[in-house]
């Protein structure tokens, strides 16, 4: 199976939100095929994840222009580095897996971190 195939099922899997026994009537591939393979590009995706996501300014020397140039955040901001937020996103689990991940609006989430800089880069990402 060539690289790009691998991409194409992890990537259909996650666009269609596609179970295990899905992907095995689409692609004609064992149950086992693809989760290694699922597990391999979601590998790959996280080791590039660590030069992808990350902060321009890795020392945070500089303050950042939106904040130097509006009179509003300086100086109460000068020091900020970057902006945090957490949301719930939508998970796909087992039935019998759901209890601990349902909240507020009865589905089942996974609860999301992250920081990006006023340019709008991620910086940080943390799933939990």
């Amino acid at each position: 199976m060539s690289v790009m195939e691998k991409v194409v099922i992890f990537l259909y899997t996650l666009a269609l939100n596609a179970s295990n026994r899905c992907m095995m009537r689409k692609i004609s591939h064992s149950g086992e095929t693809i989760s290694r393979v699922f597990r391999q590009v979601l590998h790959a995706v996280y080791l590039m994840s660590m030069d992808v996501i990350k902060p321009i300014d890795p020392e945070f020397n500089d303050t950042s222009l939106e904040i130097l140039n509006d009179r509003r955040y300086m100086p109460h901001f000068k020091d900020c580095i970057d902006v945090i937020d957490g949301t719930h996103v939508r998970a796909s689990i087992a039935p019998e897996e759901q209890i601990p991940y349902i909240g507020r609006k009865e589905i089942p989430t996974q609860n999301i971190m992250a920081t990006c800089s006023f340019d709008m880069q991620f910086t940080f990402v943390w799933a939990g």
